[in-house]
């Protein structure tokens, strides 16, 4: 994305160990945190995010359908959220609340989020 971009949806779908989608009926709350690789700044920690549950226009433009049973978190960018200090390379990390208690994702890695200058 470039710098002071917002408006188009983060999705991720959350998997378990063996590859199978997580099903996220049961979750309470999702959130959504971003970080500076380079440095672990924190970017913005624990904003609102959501359970998949609709009708959504994906980055690549297609349009997609998912219930919480297909175990996609959805983070939708607010203006400054990719005005970063830096343009540069982040890692983003979803976490969510099952009745058992909270689950970071994703397990085997952070999201990869590039963020290029604006000119």
């Amino acid at each position: 994305m470039t710098q002071g971009s917002y408006g188009e949806a983060w999705v991720f779908q959350a998997l378990d160990e063996m590859g199978e989608k997580v099903d996220l009926t049961d979750a309470t709350a999702a959130f959504f945190s971003m970080r500076l690789r380079a440095t672990g700044a924190v970017k913005f920690s624990r904003k609102t995010a959501e359970v998949g549950n609709g009708t959504y226009t994906l980055p690549d433009g297609s349009i997609r359908s998912f219930t919480p049973a297909d175990g996609v978190l959805i983070y939708r960018p607010n203006a400054g959220d990719s005005d970063a200090d830096v343009p540069g390379a982040f890692e983003g990390l979803f976490e969510y609340t099952l009745p058992a208690g909270p689950v970071r994702k994703p397990g085997l890695g952070y999201l990869d989020i590039n963020i290029q200058p604006a000119f």
